[in-house]
């Protein structure tokens, strides 16, 4: 899914926190 594509990248650039 894009979904969970998005949180890897997110998780590999940091973005986690502002994706939560």
């Amino acid at each position: 899914m894009y979904f969970q594509r998005s949180i890897v990248i997110n998780m590999k650039r940091g973005t986690s926190r502002l994706f939560i």
